[in-house]
């Protein structure tokens, strides 16, 4: 008896010694081959993932998907930075900005006597520092505006709780300004001196880079701020007499 050839099927192997069973023996295996084919069809089907049936986008967000943080009142979150932080450089921006229109308030109440700039200056300061508090840094004008003027250049990040200490020790000044500008009825001059030391931290800030209240922060913090400005929570600068090196520095 000759035995016929089967078919050469193209696909998958176990499928193609199937359909070469059934060819060779119809009988005996056409009911075998049926119930396994089924089977292993079936097996495929349940072993495909959810990639072939869901759109590529959808499985890449699925995949790639990770915890939203929620967005802080005070700095923002940086790829590669495990806490919110804030660009220094447009923070001296804002400060330098701050800076202009109080120097020239308090420079027109010594001179001719009148307050009422300096009141609106105290004014626009409290409600400055109260954005960045409480609000978010995103919404403070001044921010928004040093962040624009310093765009071209690299961003400098330092930590935002540092910024938190100094934003409420200057809130706290310009309250106490307002107030004895206004219900205490202290003398000018009280008003003048803290307008005074205000302007005084925020020249050192815009022209130096020092910050007073990221200084008291880093010494007193019981967890220390590991990004500072000018680098000063790591750098160590050269003893008297010795000269920077890039190698060291």
């Amino acid at each position: 008896m000759r035995v016929p050839l089967a078919p050469l099927i193209v696909g998958d192997p176990v499928e193609r010694l199937l359909h070469m069973l059934t060819a060779t023996f119809p009988r005996c295996f056409t009911a075998l081959a049926t119930r396994h084919a089924s089977a292993h069809l079936l097996h495929l089907s349940l072993d495909r993932s959810d990639s072939d049936y869901t759109p590529r986008g959808i499985i890449s967000s699925m995949r790639s998907s990770q915890p939203v943080k929620e967005q802080p009142v005070v700095g923002q979150w940086v790829e590669g930075i495990d806490t919110p932080v804030v660009n220094e450089r447009a923070v001296r921006a804002s400060a330098g900005i701050l800076f202009l229109a109080g120097f020239s308030a308090w420079l027109w109440s010594v001179i001719t006597g009148d307050l009422q700039p300096m009141r609106i200056f105290g004014i626009v300061f409290a409600i400055e520092m109260m954005l960045r508090l409480f609000v978010g840094t995103a919404f403070t004008p001044t921010l928004i505006l040093g962040a624009l003027i310093t765009r071209p250049q690299r961003p400098e990040w330092v930590e935002a709780r540092s910024k938190i200490l100094a934003w409420g020790m200057g809130l706290g000044m310009s309250l106490a300004g307002c107030f004895s500008l206004g219900w205490l009825g202290l003398p000018t001059i009280v008003a003048q001196v803290i307008c005074g030391v205000c302007l005084l931290l925020l020249y050192l800030e815009t022209a130096f880079g020092i910050c007073l209240g990221c200084v008291v922060a880093q010494r007193f913090a019981r967890r220390k701020p590991q990004l500072c400005a000018g680098d000063t929570c790591a750098y160590t600068p050269p003893a008297k007499g010795e000269q920077h090196s890039i190698l060291r520095d």
